[in-house]
């Protein structure tokens, strides 16, 4: 059961919310994650509720990127995009992090990072050039 509202995450939004896109499969999301990751039992009622408001707020932007600029005469219209993973891909994902006083959210950023560095080995399976000048 969900720990927000839609009315507590849209007020979060503000400017950046549209009606024609509910918040309320972005609070299932945002409370399956707290469900799961913030599991302290230290944590109070509150603190859980705040931490899925902004989760879900970060996973609506994620899904639907807010407007940077905006203009009338020529229409146009910029979104925001930044290139980061996880919760660090907006403020309200880096917000939920620091609200986890826990640091369980912030350890699933550094899973995600340590998941894309990959290591190559490589060995030579040739044969020695016997004409190679060794000196």
């Amino acid at each position: 059961m969900a720990r927000t509202t839609a009315v507590d995450v849209q007020t979060l939004l503000g400017g950046a919310y549209r009606s024609s896109y509910p918040v309320t499969s972005f609070i299932t999301i945002a409370n399956l994650m707290v469900t799961k990751h913030c599991t302290d039992t230290a944590f109070t009622a509150a603190e859980l509720e705040i931490i899925e408001r902004y989760l879900a707020a970060w996973a609506y932007c994620n899904s639907h990127p807010r407007s940077t600029s905006e203009s009338a005469g020529g229409i146009g219209e910029s979104k925001q995009h930044r290139e980061d993973l996880g919760l660090d891909s907006n403020e309200f994902g880096q917000q939920a992090k620091l609200l986890d006083w826990s640091g369980a959210l912030a350890s699933l950023g550094v899973a995600a990072y340590k998941g894309l560095r990959r290591s190559v080995d490589l060995s030579w399976a040739g044969v020695e050039n016997p004409d190679a000048v060794v000196e």
